[in-house]
């Protein structure tokens, strides 16, 4: 299932997505394609980011370079 939402850009580096989720969900951060993915803070390296929305109403990610910006 693929879920839309508009980008709200709160501050440099700093987005909001707005999004109801009823089910976990796995999604990637990309600046357009999969050879253009980021990598993110504290998660495997390239894997895809997870999110259960019955443990918790907020999540935070820090994107730390870019998978094409690393070669």
């Amino acid at each position: 299932m693929r879920i839309k939402t508009s980008v709200l850009k709160v501050q440099s580096g700093l987005v909001f997505l707005p999004t109801k989720l009823l089910q976990p969900a796995q999604f990637k951060f990309t600046r357009g394609t999969w050879e253009t993915e980021a990598i993110v803070e504290d998660t495997d390296v390239l894997s895809n980011l997870r999110i259960f929305p019955e443990k918790a109403d907020h999540f935070e990610y820090v994107i730390t370079n870019w998978k094409d910006k690393t070669k």
